[in-house]
């Protein structure tokens, strides 16, 4: 839709604005750029290449040449029919609708308005509705009965009058936009809203919010108001009887979120004066975790005014996000004025703000420190550019659109294998028509679960008006644990359902978050309006455990038979005799699986005691096996059905049953449908994420840099239960020192139990954790010997032949084809990074406040489980009369494609066309006892197994083939039926993976390794920490490609999965309470499009190890591996922070927590502005004692 309202209003746009119309669009798993590329063929002057010629410098080419040929392309033509402008539909009639108690007016005129709010004082005004509908997630008091509709034509004017621009009260931001954008350029105040409304919100919402919105609402973090207080704008209020103009400064904000436009009031006009004269300035900053679609951490609108000899005559000084309310800094501007615009000026305004605007420890919204140095590091930017100003400097945006190549070898010929195939139901998701199971028809009889979760951990909890609720319209029933284990007939409870994976909360909460009664409705509204009317008692029985820190301190660890460790040679009498050892550690945080469509199940009753159950879920197997026993039921008569599942990068491996266990316990009692779907701010609270983890190392090297011993001790923060914690911290384990030659070694866990919701598989399962360690002590070895960081990379990586640290057959235990080197020499060749490093060097010694850094990293990624039950596959192929085939197996469609390589695979193999193939879902009927799709094995488990079932039919019909070498498919298949051979067959594949006790020795650990090296190059503000990815290479050894298109689409999403976890993806905690802070997109940071690389380039290896014919078709397995590679981003933004440091004279060593998000680049920076931020914080005795949030 993004894309189409960009096409309607710009036939035919330039690049740039293909980008920005995706701001407000969020799909990690992608990678972005795979879309973009797309969306880019509509741009004028566009050249799609989808395979680059690229030389090595020898003049020979590795890749072919292929592009897209244009004339192929269909034309694009829009909807039929003129579009009536929005600006010009006004409709007269007043308009009102009532139901259910409440009552929506829509008002005809401003003199209306007036009369409704007059006549409804209480009620809200709506124009986009964009506060309401997050008041509506985030609030529980019932809002008011009357809804009184502001529309967008009530008075959406922009006019000019004189020196000052009049602003209707209906004028979306979409409508100021275009104004400065499109009018006099003279006006520096048409800079500044310009500059704020670019990064205010996204598309969607500015065409939507009002800026009468915007001031109704008076959030402190308001991106608009700092600029309307700074250029002294007024508003007229009008009432029914009276108007009235007021300006808005500081005296116009009574409280936090509160204003003096009286309840009777409405916004009539906004009077915004423009600065006309050449030595007036005014400039607006915002500071938040993403660029764009993000609220602000702090926001600053400053103005200047100049004589002739640059002394200050007039100054405003106003930030938003450190009060309850934006504040003007009128003490230090009193001081500023009548001083020279000079170096000691600004010296004098920054010693001056931190006093007047300090941020005290404990304030709302946390990270004091950091927001200090924004106060001065903003102002401070405003010195520097009006400074530019004066020196005649014009800035140019340098930043370039996204781009990228993708080289892969091309398979000719015209079987399907190697070829770059669309996903089967790719068109469908474009067009919003993939059925997920919350676009499944309702039934008529359909209940509702609705979960109320406890804000508070290690917490007693009582309902008090149990009653009253139940007598509520659509309340059908409300289950405590004890209600809930009533229904639950395996007595023998699960260890994993019961403990590991606490469903509902018994006498007190474990975690905060953590369901304590389930509503049971027969209308979702009804649900959520009960859950608002309950009135629940809490005591909290003690202060809950969250980081690992807090476990430590406390001893808080879980107890298991056996710890993952490793060990390999004589550690510490290597660290005797080394020339250096170096102690350290390196943090990792949570990150949340934020999959597209939550956590969702619906149960269904059916004919003889059945029941059907619609699951996202990884693990169609599990859910089944689960459901049965808890209802004793034989498992026959429970199916599992998963169509497609809208993500889930491990997060429905296990947590699925979270509702799929609830809902068949509401369906078996009431003999009723039931329909159990998270909202997003429930889902992430209510399911565990990745495993948090704090790394002690101790590493001996030579002086050269070769790495002797390697001693780590991992911390993981499991939650409440270790979940399948074991299983992460055997591959976490093994992942150490992953890529690298380390002969003596000692790595081992220690399971955390915190009070936080139970943590569990995800993309990577602890493999991106052991490469940011390994990567960190990398970087830190080379800072402490001042050699560079690539150079200790290549002398210590695994060469051809060399033993890893992994057990099973020979392409587990060695390096086979010298896989690792060949993809390192073709990325440093391919994409001239030691060229790169030169140019970096010479920009850092040029910029003062910008700094770039330049990383490579390397992954080494066993795949598969190291569990033999869960190596095995199966299938089912049924070939029809008429020459279609339906084809079945055993694992789930969750976005990765594996639809359409299991599509390949039967085509190949049955030599049909890829189209003739039809797959309808994953069930436990058609495919019973099936695994888990996880551990990038899922092609490799099932391909086999579809070969297997295909193999058979081949069999069969051969003789028909053979007798008929000319018929038709259609006519072999006929004369197959006619001559009575079975035209159906199931399939069925298992991998031996032989099992070892031995802990050095645990048996095979998966099928194969992928290899891969990336490099990242990265910008960061040293002033206010963002990051700018400019570029990213990636070359990996994968074997054959199967599916090119689907495979680089893999590793571009599972990169950019990686990103948000090395700098943007932050999870906070309120320490008292446990509750999860950033429970939802609003305040937890994905990548979005902005925050992928500029330039975007993914490489597969030509001739690469194919596990041993392990991987189906030589294919290797591609879901997982590429999110370590995001490592070398984090290292790169680390060398660009120690350039930052060296001009502060400051070599010291430094650890660079990840995510490293802008604030902790910006505290790691020191300067002279953070010199003063420690100074004050020492001089006001600042302590953490009470800190407003924790990061897990």
């Amino acid at each position: 839709m993004s894309m189409y309202t960009l096409l309607k209003n710009v036939p035919q746009p330039e690049k740039k604005q293909v980008e920005e119309a995706f701001h407000g669009n969020i799909c990690r798993c992608t990678g972005y750029r795979s879309i973009l590329s797309g969306c880019y063929t509509f741009c004028k002057n566009n050249k799609t290449v989808d395979i680059e010629e690229l030389s090595l410098g020898d003049g020979s080419n590795l890749y072919c040449k292929k592009s897209f040929d244009a004339s192929d392309w269909k034309n694009y033509k829009t909807c039929n029919g003129e579009t009536i402008p929005l600006k010009s539909l006004k409709i007269d009639e007043e308009f009102q609708h009532e139901k259910k108690g409440k009552c929506w007016i829509r008002a005809e005129s401003i003199q209306h308005l007036t009369t409704l709010k007059f006549n409804h004082p209480e009620a809200p005004l709506i124009a986009g509705s964009t506060e309401l509908s997050v008041e509506k997630l985030t609030k529980k008091e019932e809002k008011s009965a009357i809804l009184i509709h502001v529309p967008h034509y009530l008075d959406n004017t922009i006019e000019q009058d004189g020196n000052c621009m009049i602003v209707g009260c209906s004028t979306t931001l979409t409508d100021l936009e275009d104004y400065v954008k499109n009018h006099d350029r003279d006006f520096n105040t048409f800079e500044a809203i310009e500059e704020c409304l670019k990064y205010f919100g996204s598309n969607q919402i500015r065409n939507v919010a009002t800026v009468s919105g915007n001031v109704y609402t008076s959030s402190p973090i308001s991106d608009l108001i700092p600029i309307l207080v700074a250029t002294k704008s007024s508003v007229i209020l009008k009432s029914k009887f009276a108007e009235r103009k007021v300006y808005i400064n500081e005296d116009f904000f009574t409280g936090y979120r509160k204003n003096v436009i009286e309840d009777i009031e409405i916004i009539s006009k906004f009077i915004i004066p423009m600065t006309l004269e050449k030595n007036e300035y005014i400039r607006f900053y915002k500071q938040a975790k993403r660029k764009y679609d993000d609220i602000s951490i702090i926001n600053a609108c400053f103005y200047v005014k100049l004589t002739n000899d640059q002394t200050i005559e007039d100054i405003r000084i106003v930030y938003g996000g450190i009060s309850f309310r934006v504040v003007e800094a009128t003490q230090t501007s009193e001081k500023l004025i009548g001083l020279k615009w000079n170096k000691k000026m600004s010296e004098t305004a920054t010693c001056n703000l931190i006093k007047e605007l300090f941020i005290t420890k404990g304030s709302p919204g946390g990270e004091e420190t950091y927001r200090n140095n924004l106060l001065l590091s903003l102002y401070f930017k405003f010195y520097l550019d009006v400074c530019q100003k004066l020196d005649g400097f014009k800035h140019e945006n340098s930043v370039q659109t996204i781009s990228g190549i993708q080289l892969f070898d091309a398979i000719p010929g015209e079987n399907t294998i190697g070829k770059s195939l669309s996903i089967p139901a790719a068109l469908k998701h474009t067009t919003g028509e993939s059925d997920f199971i919350c676009d499944m028809p309702k039934f008529e009889n359909e209940l509702i679960i609705y979960p109320i979760i406890c804000p508070i951990a290690c917490a007693k909890f009582n309902l008090k008006n149990r009653e009253e609720i139940l007598r509520m319209e659509g309340v059908i029933d409300i289950w405590d644990w004890k209600v809930f284990y009533d229904c639950w007939k395996w007595k023998s409870v699960s260890y994993y359902v019961s403990s590991i994976i606490a469903l509902i909360a018994t006498d007190e909460t474990i975690y905060a978050g953590q369901p304590i009664y389930f509503v049971i409705a027969t209308d979702l509204a009804m649900a959520e309006k009960a859950g608002i009317l309950m009135e629940i008692e809490y005591n909290r029985v003690e202060t809950p455990l969250l980081t690992v820190d807090d476990a430590i301190a406390a001893n808080s660890f879980h107890k298991s038979k056996a710890y993952p460790s490793i060990e390999l040679g004589d550690v510490e009498e290597e660290f005797k005799r080394s020339d250096e050892v170096l102690v350290g550690e390196v943090n990792v945080g949570k990150q949340e699986h934020f999959y597209m469509e939550t956590q969702s199940a619906l149960a269904v009753p059916r004919d003889g005691d059945a029941l059907d159950v619609y699951s996202s879920t990884q693990n169609v197997g599990g859910d089944h096996r689960y459901i049965a026993s808890i209802l004793d039921k034989p498992q026959h008569l429970i199916n599992v059905i998963c169509k497609r599942c809208g993500g889930g990068f491990g997060g429905k491996e296990n947590q699925a049953i979270t509702t799929s266990i609830p809902a068949s316990l509401v369906a078996e009692k009431f003999k009723r449908p039931t329909r159990y779907i998270m909202n997003r701010q429930i889902d992430m609270q209510v399911t565990g994420g990745r495993n948090p983890m704090k790394a002690k190392y101790k590493v001996a090297f030579s002086k050269s840099g070769t790495i002797k011993a390697l001693e780590v001790t991992i911390y993981m923060n499991s939650g409440y239960s270790m979940e399948c914690g074991y299983d992460v911290g055997i591959k976490c384990v093994k992942s150490v020192g992953g890529g690298y030659r380390i002969p003596h070694m000692s790595v081992n866990v220690k399971f955390c139990k915190t009070n936080i919701v139970s943590n569990t598989a995800f993309r990577g399962f602890g493999t991106p954790q052991a490469a940011i360690i390994t990567e960190s002590i990398i970087e830190n070895i080379a800072h402490k010997l001042q050699l560079g960081s690539d150079h200790i990379r290549e002398i210590n990586m695994l060469k051809d032949g060399e033993p890893t640290k992994l057990c099973g057959h020979a392409s587990l235990t060695s390096m086979q084809n010298d896989s690792l080197g060949k993809c390192w020499r073709e990325m440093m060749k391919l994409y001239k990074v030691e060229e790169r490093k030169s140019s970096i060097i010479q920009f850092n010694k040029e910029n003062r406040w910008k700094k770039r850094g330049i990383a490579s990293t390397v992954v080494e990624h066993y795949i598969g489980f190291n569990k033999g039950c869960l190596m095995q596959g199966n299938a089912l192929v049924n070939i029809y009369r008429d020459g279609s085939i339906y084809l079945s197996f055993s694992g789930v469609e969750m976005g990765q494609g594996l639809n359409a390589k299991m599509q390949q695979v039967a085509s190949s193999a049955l030599n049909v066309e890829y189209d003739r193939i039809y797959i309808p879902d994953t069930s436990s009927y058609c495919t019973p006892n099936s695994t888990i799709t996880a551990a990038s094995c899922g092609t490799d488990v099932n391909g086999f197994a579809v070969l297997d079932a295909c193999q058979k039919l081949n069999r069969r019909l051969n003789g028909v083939r053979e007798k008929f070498p000319n018929a038709s498919w259609e006519e072999i298949v006929e004369k197959a039926y006619i001559q009575q051979i079975n035209l159906s067959a199931s399939g069925h594949h298992k991998f031996e993976i032989f099992q070892n006790q031995d802990k050095n020795k645990s048996g095979d650990d998966g099928l194969y390794v992928v290899w891969g090296t990336s490099t990242t190059e990265v910008e960061i503000d040293s002033l206010t920490g963002d990051v700018v990815v400019l570029e990213s290479d990636i070359v990996m050894d994968i074997g054959k490609s199967m599916n090119p298109a689907v495979d680089i689409g893999q590793i571009e999403g599972a990169f950019v999965q990686g990103l948000g976890l090395v700098l943007l993806e932050e999870q906070l905690y309120n320490p008292s309470s446990g509750q999860l802070i950033t429970n939802g997109p609003g305040k937890y940071k994905l990548p979005s499009v902005s925050n992928i690389p500029r330039k975007f380039n993914v490489t597969l290896l030509r001739g690469g190890d194919d596990g041993e014919k392990k991987a189906i078709h030589s294919s290797k397995g591609v879901g997982e591996p590429a999110i370590s590679l995001a490592a070398s981003a984090v290292c790169a933004a680390r060398k660009a922070v120690a350039s930052s440091r060296f001009d502060d004279k400051n070599t010291q060593q430094f650890v660079i927590d990840t995510p490293a998000t802008p604030s902790i680049i910006r505290n790691l920076c020191t300067d002279d502005l953070l010199l003063k931020v420690t100074e004050e914080e020492k001089r006001r005795q600042e302590t953490l004692e009470k800190e407003w949030c924790v990061r897990v």
